[in-house]
């Protein structure tokens, strides 16, 4: 375009918009509202998906450590280790009463509160908050049992941790045990698992009443797994469960299920001491049974007879 078009082409532009002042403010007028309404809503929504996204990063679910757990902050990586979860911060009881009393300061009666009446917990972000529903199942998973394992004990669920760990296909020397600390020490499924198959400390009375420890313990969780997972605990259970009971029969049962967990958990054995003794079979190391006396000691206990 040369300069002469292009001084006429403002000249005629310019005598146009006075020529047709109201046109030319109606158009500018229109064209300024379109761009006020459509930048007001632009704003709006990227302040909501804003806001949405601070909402999301913030929030958070609280995992409470069982009483007696030992060393609560030992999970912490366990828990940072699951899918979908951001972070897991360690809150210990005091800390958490100096959360609670920093929210009622003016309250004096919560001043003399011994912060042993709260649990230590994890306060855990997740990324996704359509995926928190399989994150707490994971979280509950983490939880395990607690029991008193000796230090001869320790050693040998590591060792049958290595057998583990080579047929799963997992590192060498996870889940490991520290030996050097006995007493009261939280176990994980395979922790537990290579608990119960300990056959060389004892006798094979000692190796049952391992399971027995570990069972009462699980089912000890179960009215809490219930409540706050039930489907989880389901679908963990039922492919592992084999029974001759009916679908009805199962039904009825499941509908007793509230009562019977309000029954006392007695822990025994069969046979009972001194109702057994050694035999040679064949060449075989067997056990000898007094069967009659067991009978008559299970009718006692469970029916009154």
């Amino acid at each position: 375009m040369s300069k002469h078009n292009f001084g006429y082409f403002i000249h005629e532009g310019v005598s146009n918009m006075f020529s047709h002042g109201f046109m030319s403010f109606a158009a500018i007028g229109i064209t300024v509202a379109c761009l006020l309404i459509m930048g007001t809503f632009t704003l709006v929504a990227v302040n909501a998906n804003g806001l949405l996204k601070d909402l999301e990063r913030e929030n958070e679910m609280l995992a409470f450590v069982e009483e007696d757990f030992q060393e609560p902050q030992s999970l912490q990586q366990k828990l940072e280790a699951i899918p979908n979860v951001v972070s897991a911060t360690f809150i210990s009881r005091q800390q958490a009463m100096e959360n609670f009393l920093e929210n009622y300061p003016e309250e004096e009666m919560f001043r003399d509160l011994d912060p042993n009446i709260l649990r230590d917990r994890f306060s855990i972000k997740v990324a996704d908050l359509e995926r928190i529903s399989q994150t707490k199942a994971a979280v509950d998973a983490v939880d395990g049992i607690e029991l008193e394992l000796s230090t001869e004990e320790i050693e040998y669920v590591n060792g049958y941790l290595m057998e583990y760990n080579a047929l799963t296909g997992r590192p060498q020397g996870t889940d490991d045990m520290d030996p050097s600390q006995p007493g009261l020490v939280h176990l994980n499924g395979p922790q537990a698992l290579a608990y119960c198959r300990n056959r060389y400390l004892g006798t094979d009375f000692g190796r049952t009443e391992r399971q027995r420890k570990v069972l009462t313990a699980v089912i000890g969780k179960l009215p809490s797994n219930i409540l706050t997972g039930a489907g989880d605990l389901i679908n963990g259970l039922m492919p592992n469960l084999t029974t001759n009971l009916t679908r009805n029969e199962c039904f009825r049962l499941s509908l007793m299920a509230g009562k019977l967990f309000t029954y006392e958990m007695v822990p025994d054995s069969i046979p009972q001491p001194g109702t057994y003794w050694n035999e040679d079979i064949r060449g075989m190391q067997v056990l000898g049974v007094d069967f009659d006396s067991n009978i008559r000691y299970l009718k006692e206990k469970l029916y009154g007879e």
